[in-house]
């Protein structure tokens, strides 16, 4: 938790391996949220999630499912 907050406020971004799918998948919803479609968009352990609104749970995207967002590509 102290790393986590000496990094606080850093602009710093740690660039994760993904398939070629969940990269295309990721790069589609970063579109979405440039057009505040959504609120945030993030990965973990090779997985890409997304947030519709600040408070939202967030949403795991399973491999296949492109009905995000209105998204169909």
């Amino acid at each position: 938790m102290w790393r986590r907050l000496e990094l606080y406020g850093k602009d710093l971004y740690v660039n994760e391996s993904l398939t070629p799918l969940r990269g295309k998948i990721y790069r589609s919803l970063l579109n979405a949220r440039r057009e505040k479609k959504l609120h945030t968009v993030f990965t973990r352990g090779g997985q890409v999630f997304y947030k519709p609104e600040k408070f939202a749970a967030s949403v795991r995207v399973m491999n296949g499912h492109q009905q995000f967002c209105g998204h169909n590509s």
